[in-house]
């Protein structure tokens, strides 16, 4: 008996994450959790955001795993970013990377290596992404820039079980799966 695999594509925000769950046989489950905070809010306010975006995602996750969870792929955190609530982003981030990180292996994926995997470009634009992405999963509803990370993120991660999602990539597309850390 063949049992089906799956791996978690995580691409985290304070306000959109990305979520996309890609199966060994079968197409694709795609979503978005949105959450609105305020500038003015409390400690214990952002500390509620936080727990709250992060059990919506093991929550949707639950809903949508069928088979074995074989590793969640998240985008790894942007260092050099200066705006909005970095502080809060760098909580949820390891808020969801630890409530995996006991159970399944979680590979984190920069940013750069992503958009590179996508398109062969390290430097490519958000919306340069999401272009080739729409363009790689004419069977998906591709609409914004998160969902467009997390599905690459998903598709690396796949490749990586060895049932690529994508079908085929440049050699140069392919040198990102090199920069995939465990």
């Amino acid at each position: 008996m063949v049992t089906t695999e799956c791996v978690l594509g995580l691409d985290l925000s304070l306000t959109s994450t990305g979520l996309c769950m890609a199966y060994s046989d079968r197409p694709a489950v795609l979503g978005v959790i949105t959450s609105k905070g305020s500038k003015d809010a409390s400690w214990k306010d952002r500390d509620d955001r936080l727990g709250k975006i992060t059990y919506q995602i093991l929550e949707w996750v639950q809903a949508n795993r069928e088979g074995d969870l074989v590793g969640v792929f998240v985008e790894g955190p942007s260092y050099g970013s200066t705006v909005g609530h970095q502080h809060d982003r760098s909580g949820l981030w390891w808020q969801v990377y630890s409530a995996y990180a006991w159970n399944v292996p979680v590979g984190v994926i920069q940013p750069q290596t992503r958009a590179k995997y996508a398109t062969g470009a390290g430097n490519a634009s958000k919306d340069t992404v999401l272009a080739a992405t729409v363009k790689q999963f004419l069977d998906l509803d591709i609409r914004n820039n998160d969902i467009a990370d997390a599905t690459q993120l998903a598709a690396m991660g796949a490749r990586l079980h060895g049932w690529p999602i994508d079908g085929e990539k440049s050699k140069l597309c392919l040198t990102a799966m090199e920069k995939i850390m465990r």
